[in-house]
């Protein structure tokens, strides 16, 4: 199941926004590659996605407490733990040669279960 932006998604900053799409693409990405069992594919954008994550979640932190989102310090948890679930899924492809989807581990189930848990009050740009 493919993730979609769509407007409830907005955190009301037009750069996070942006970021948040590109993450979206991303995470799409991933599962077609993973439905498609191409693994030099999903090598790659399992990197890309990481990398890009890493970048994002910097800069979401510092344009929360700059807005004075209430919950900055649960955003970096939650941001760790995003790591750690990715980290998890690089492992188990690593070992295992393959990935049998879904799972626990899944980019896609981390995300939704992370949009599910954070980002409803709106950051003003």
């Amino acid at each position: 199941m493919s993730l979609e932006w769509c407007e409830q998604l907005s955190v009301g900053n037009d750069l996070i926004d942006v970021d948040h799409k590109h993450l979206i693409g991303l995470v799409n990405r991933a599962e077609q590659s993973l439905k498609s069992r191409n693994r030099v594919d999903l090598d790659s954008v399992l990197q890309d996605l990481a990398s890009y994550a890493r970048i994002h979640f910097a800069r979401e932190e510092l344009v929360a407490k700059a807005a004075g989102f209430p919950d900055s310090d649960k955003m970096h948890i939650s941001h760790e733990a995003l790591l750690v679930k990715y980290a998890q899924v690089k492992e188990e492809l690593d070992s295992n040669g393959q990935h049998h989807h879904p799972c626990r581990h899944c980019p896609t189930s981390a995300v939704q279960t992370d949009r599910n848990a954070q980002h409803q009050p709106h950051i003003g740009s």
